[in-house]
């Protein structure tokens, strides 16, 4: 590091050991000044300008070593970033050891008629940047994971007059038939089935190239909602549908995720963020089922970031 000194660009240079209080004032000055790199009019190799400092003033960091880019990141150690994503939900099934009736679903059963559907994610989060390589955050998200169903009437079975079960990878599902005593077997119904979270994620940054880093983090999550939209081909099964709720779905989770953070600056304390990450569920979301369904989620987050 070098000497901060005031002064037009084009004076001289000086090459004493910077001053331990001028180096700490850094965070400061960036907030108001730009920073450009030239070469020192006066030889002793390359200079880093701070310009905009209380009007035309400029503020030289002679001999300094640390490049263009490293200074505009040294704006703070807080920051606070928000994010919107578009991402792709869907799950991994595995049988559930304690449901018996297992001959007409298997794990085929479940592949063939549930199908990948497309969600979005936004969140806000806050962080503290450990050291030039760490940084810790953490905030509050919306997420969802869905799935497309799709089923015939042979799978409908009856529990009372007028109540039926499906069962979904999700869990037992519940449907309430008014004026209908047997479902026809050629009936086709299909619901797009959503379970809508709020989560407090923990999750670690790691620094690998200049502008690339890679996340780790646990999300503890709460279920917000769920939702089921049922239709079928038989307008007799359609007309006085209802449904209830997937039965046994436990309101608390936790999800794993995994991401690689793209950290590109707009300007002095502002940078934008592109975030592949996928989650995954390490709990199911109910046992009432023959299987137990893990959603997972792969998502591209686009964010800004602001450093304090």
């Amino acid at each position: 590091q070098g000497n901060l000194e005031g002064g037009n660009r084009h004076g001289p240079v000086s090459s004493a050991p910077a001053r331990p209080e001028a180096v700490g004032h850094l965070p400061a000055i960036f907030d108001r000044a730009s920073v450009r790199s030239e070469e020192s009019m006066t030889g002793g190799g390359p200079i880093t300008v701070l310009e905009g400092v209380e009007g035309s003033q400029e503020i030289q960091i002679a001999g300094s070593e640390v490049p263009v880019e490293q200074l505009k990141t040294m704006e703070g150690k807080w920051f606070a970033e928000g994010f919107a994503s578009p991402s792709v939900s869907y799950r991994t099934v595995a049988a559930n050891p304690e449901f018996v009736k297992v001959a007409l679903y298997d794990k085929s059963y479940f592949n063939s008629r549930e199908k990948a559907q497309l969600n979005w994610a936004y969140g806000l989060n806050g962080g503290y940047r450990l050291s030039e390589k760490i940084k810790v955050k953490t905030g509050l998200n919306l997420s969802s994971y869905s799935i497309k169903f799709k089923t015939g009437g042979k799978f409908f079975e009856k529990k009372s007059a007028s109540e039926y079960t499906l069962y979904t990878s999700f869990g037992e599902a519940l449907i309430s038939l008014t004026g209908v005593d047997d479902v026809p077997v050629e009936t086709v119904i299909k619901s797009n089935i959503a379970l809508h979270y709020v989560s407090v994620p923990l999750a670690i940054e790691y620094q690998l190239l200049k502008h690339t880093a890679i996340s780790f983090g646990v999300n503890f999550e709460s279920l917000r909602s769920q939702e089921l939209n049922w239709e079928s081909n038989d307008q007799n099964v359609d007309s006085d549908e209802r449904v209830t709720q997937i039965s046994g779905v436990n309101k608390r989770s936790i999800s794993l995720s995994f991401g690689v953070v793209h950290e590109q600056t707009l300007f002095n304390n502002t940078s934008v963020l592109v975030n592949p990450i996928f989650l995954s569920h390490i709990k199911s979301p109910s046992s009432s089922g023959p299987y137990h369904a893990y959603p997972n989620s792969l998502g591209i987050r686009i964010g800004v970031r602001r450093y304090f």
